[in-house]
Formats: structure tokens, C-alpha cells, sequence
């Protein structure tokens, strides 16, 4: 049950990494470029 137990929300920072080699770096601006025409819709 829910009652049981207080979940754990914090979010820590330092798992996230920066963008180290292409592959990250390619994913990072593929999803950048994907935000743009959904940002353009939803003004």
C-alpha cells in the first residue's frame, strides 16, 4: 500500500553528465531540434 512508505523524491544532480563524445552530442541537438516545431505550436 501507499501508506507504507514515504518515496524517495529527490533528484541528484550529479548522475547527469555532460555531453562527452558524438554520439552524445548528436542525441543532445537531435532532441534540441526536435523541441522547436512543437514549441512553435504550443505558443
Amino acid at each position: 500500500p501507499w501508506e507504507t512508505y514515504s518515496p524517495n523524491l529527490e533528484v541528484d544532480l550529479r548522475k547527469h553528465h555532460p555531453t562527452s563524445n558524438f554520439l552524445d552530442k548528436f542525441a543532445y541537438y537531435t532532441v534540441k531540434s526536435m523541441r522547436v516545431p512543437t514549441d512553435i505550436f504550443f505558443q
